[in-house]
């Protein structure tokens, strides 16, 4: 696991993640975490890159957006995320967003026994491996 502007990783710190049970289940069963993709998600403004109002009016000159602009919106579709929540205590909030009114699932880990636990992946046996960031 790589930390993402040299930040240092807090290894021991505490890290949430809620779960409906059906979702919960499906990690036990098959021993995997699901990564989203940032165009899957329901906000608007995962992933954005650059956050302004509806209808905000747009100088014709930048339309279109430039290549770099382009480059990372295309990007987007290859990144992929897991989401935790960094707390010392459980989190209402991240229980009625992530669990629903339903019944839920929260477990607690930490970036250090997370890296102890995550296999290399390579997206073909012929690439290098992929890495982890965190934040």
């Amino acid at each position: 696991m790589q930390a993402i502007e040299n930040e240092e990783i807090q290894w021991d710190e505490r890290l949430w993640r809620y779960f409906k049970i059906n979702r919960f289940i499906s990690m036990l069963e098959t021993s995997t975490l699901y990564f989203a993709s940032p165009t899957q998600f329901n906000n608007q403004f995962d992933g954005a890159v650059a956050v302004q109002p509806i209808n905000f009016p747009v100088d014709p000159r930048y339309a279109e957006l430039d290549y770099p602009e382009r480059a990372f919106k295309e990007l987007l579709v290859f990144t992929k995320l897991n989401c935790w929540h960094r707390a010392t205590y459980e989190s209402d909030a991240m229980w009625k967003l992530y669990a629903g009114s339903a019944k839920g699932v929260a477990i607690c880990s930490s970036p250090g026994r997370m890296h102890a636990a995550f296999r290399p992946f390579r997206l073909a046996p012929s690439y290098g491996k992929e890495i982890m960031w965190g934040i």
